[in-house]
């Protein structure tokens, strides 16, 4: 299978919800519904939810620090990962094999 078809279907298969809060990430009450979510940025702790996460791509983004990740991006900046080894715990994660 072809990188980019296996990325789109890592996204498609992971609970895009529950692996943003495996990574800290808390969700504002009331924002369950709709394709963006409104959340808290993981990286200033903000008090109020700043940044959106989009149920459809998984990508986060801040509107106070200007960040966006994918899970693929967030993973190699965070832990310092090779995309292969972020691609490998997400697949695993979406149970893609």
């Amino acid at each position: 299978m072809p990188a980019s078809e296996l990325r789109t279907l890592i996204i498609e298969r992971l609970d895009i919800t529950a692996w943003w809060t495996s990574q800290g990430v808390r969700f504002a009450k009331g924002s369950e519904n709709g394709t963006n979510l409104k959340v808290h940025c993981p990286i200033h702790g903000d008090k109020n939810p700043s940044a959106t996460v989009n149920r459809k791509t998984g990508t986060l983004h801040c509107f106070v620090c200007g960040k966006s990740w994918s899970p693929f991006d967030y993973l190699m900046e965070q832990r310092s990962w090779t995309f292969p080894q972020a691609q490998a715990d997400l697949a695993r994660a979406a149970g893609v094999e």
